[in-house]
């Protein structure tokens, strides 16, 4: 007998250990919950045990601080929210608008053609996934589960070879030609899948382990596998991944405008450097626990805004109501001044995937001692003290949240105890480059901290004799070079993406031909990849697995692949009348802004 999943969480750690988890499907499409539904028990190790370092789990000790009607815990040691948001408990009301900024426009809306975080800012509205990870206030933003979405439940067999998953009925595409608001079908994933594994596409690497997909039915579809790959689960629930299109999806522009079955519905293409308009899908087919349809606000409006000062003085007014500049305590604690009764999320960032990364198929990154001449010429725990206020929790693809070490200057070893200027230079002068070099540094502004932290690298490394300038490049080029691993020298803020959300995920870009563009840097060590293929194959022995992954991670620190990027923390902010809306819902990836389906407007709170 299978595996049998439905709307209960499914933890991933618990899916490597084999544990099943079971429950019968739902008799009609609800809401998903507003606070963190329950773990289901395992039957191997504790879950926490397994996935979650200490560092990463909230003080108990806090204050409570009233702020635009809720009441918030923050813990100690965070600046000014919670890890979560807490509910309205008001019925929610329909109508009004909701406006975000973004500092750049993507390269392209098409989900087969780009893996770029501003495209899933847009296409997160319009497209759903099979599965997907729970949204809404309270969420478990730390939580490794996954719940149901266009599929109502699914099973998979005790080979791990065969997913079945069963489709909503009645779920409509949006009523925009040429798909006209049909009935979402099976043929629909299969058309999907074709689509993203077709030559072109830049994440077909994501679906390499599957043999063929069917639709025996129109309401089910089956994924046959050519070898276990327990990365199949987060591959259909993470966007752009996940996403599924209309079998029509060749006859519209794809790079300019999205149709699927998702809360909101596009109004014309997207207009470069200006945006898109949305507005709310009249058949959507979740509810929320009352019965009352999703979502309620009306109008969704995305805005291009590339001057983070603009965005911030935009947002003190009240013209946007989420996407202002809010990176570092300073830039919170100045909104807090003339916007007191904000909503803000706090939380530590834990994913794996971020960093400043090398070329590293090209001299002179393809030799480890000037790699480690440049991690050694840096102060971390100044870079985070300066930018973020906080001691450094640097992370190098793998995150000590994954393996539960900490994820500090002092654990990471000899090559991080910087800044020791007389023995970078000795590396340097022992690899050829006595009198240092010059190299390009290119990168997208996200936020004036990405700025700071590149200029601190930057007199950092002229102190060791290497000069780097600095390219400041326009996020449609620049994510562009970075799908396609192109860039000259060095990259920062990006070098394995999208987001991982479970250990298969986080492992597999790291060898050679790995999934499609995740590995950017062109990472080829015959050491990672023996210990990957063990880690692949030992799905049966979860304790094994942890042992390797944190081979894994030691290799990949004492090799210095990447100069690991500082988070401190990560603050989402939003304007006190945005009700019931969570900025980041899972800290192992980016939801875009889908959590704006549970959200309402209380215009009592508006700026006036």
């Amino acid at each position: 007998m299978g595996i049998r999943l439905s709307r209960l969480l499914l933890p991933i750690l618990a899916l490597l250990a084999l544990v099943a988890l079971a429950c019968a499907p739902a008799a009609q499409p609800t809401a998903e919950p507003a606070v963190v539904a329950p773990r289901e028990t395992p039957t191997a190790a504790p879950v926490e045990e397994l996935a979650t370092a200490a560092e990463v789990k909230p003080s108990e000790e806090g204050t409570y601080v009233e702020r635009a009607g809720l009441t918030f815990f923050v813990p100690k040691g965070y600046v000014a929210g919670g890890v979560t948001v807490p509910p309205d408990p008001r019925e929610p009301k329909y109508g009004g608008s909701f406006t975000r900024a973004i500092q750049s426009d993507p390269p392209n809306l098409d989900p087969q053609q780009t893996t770029g975080s501003m495209s899933y800012a847009v296409t997160a509205l319009p497209y759903d996934r099979l599965i997907h990870y729970p949204m809404g206030p309270e969420t478990d933003v730390y939580g490794t589960a996954v719940i149901a979405g266009l599929a109502e439940s699914w099973e998979i067999s005790d080979d791990m070879l065969t997913y079945t998953f069963h489709l909503r009925q009645g779920v409509k595409w949006h009523n925009t030609p040429p798909v006209n608001g049909r009935e979402f079908t099976s043929e629909d994933v299969v058309f999907t899948y074709n689509l993203m594994a077709e030559p072109g596409s830049v994440i077909k690497g994501r679906f390499a382990s599957v043999n063929s997909v069917t639709a025996p039915d129109r309401y089910t579809v089956v994924y046959r596998m050519k070898q276990v790959d327990l990365s199949l689960i987060d591959t259909l629930s993470v966007i752009p991944w996940g996403y599924i299109l209309p079998k029509e999806a060749k006859q519209f522009n794809r790079k300019l405008t999205s149709i699927g079955t998702g809360a909101y519905v596009m109004q014309g293409d997207y207009e470069y450097k200006v945006g898109v308009n949305f507005h709310r899908n009249p058949d959507y087919w979740l509810k929320d626990a009352q019965g009352n349809q999703l979502p309620y606000i009306e109008s969704y409006r995305h805005v291009i805004i590339p001057d983070a000062s603009a965005r911030t003085a935009a947002f003190r007014t009240g013209k946007i109501d989420s996407g202002t500049s809010a990176g570092t305590p300073m830039e919170v604690r100045a909104l807090l001044k003339s916007n007191p009764n904000i909503i803000i999320q706090e939380h530590i960032g834990v994913q794996s995937n971020v960093g400043v990364g090398f070329r590293l198929d090209k001299e002179p990154w393809s030799d480890v001692r000037v790699r480690r001449a440049l991690s050694l010429a840096i102060d971390y725990d100044e870079w985070s003290r300066t930018v973020y206020e906080i001691g450094a929790s640097p992370s190098t693809m793998i995150n000590g949240y994954w393996t539960g070490e900490a994820n500090t200057p002092a654990n990471y070893g000899e090559w991080y105890q910087g800044p020791d200027v007389k023995r970078a230079k000795a590396l340097l002068a022992e690899a050829g480059y006595p009198n240092g070099f010059t190299m390009t540094v290119e990168y997208n502004v996200y936020g004036p901290e990405h700025t700071n932290a590149h200029e601190l690298m930057q007199a950092y490394w002229k102190a060791i004799g290497v000069t780097s300038q600095i390219k400041v490049m326009d996020y449609t080029f620049w994510r562009v070079n970075l799908d396609k691993g192109t860039w000259t020298d060095l990259t920062g803020w990006g070098f394995i993406v999208p987001f991982p959300s479970n250990l298969d995920s986080l492992v597999a870009p790291l060898v050679p031909g790995g999934p499609a563009n995740t590995n950017m840097g062109n990472l080829n060590d015959p050491v990672v990849t023996a210990l990957v293929e063990e880690f692949k194959v030992s799905y049966k022995d979860n304790a094994k697995r942890q042992v390797l992954l944190k081979q894994i991670r030691r290799r990949l620190i004492d090799q210095v692949y990447q100069i690991p990027w500082q988070y401190g923390h990560i603050f989402g902010v939003t304007q006190p009348w945005v009700r019931n809306f969570q900025p980041t819902n899972n800290a192992m990836q980016s939801e875009g802004n889908r959590a704006t389906i549970t959200a309402w407007i209380d215009d009592a709170w508006r700026v006036k």
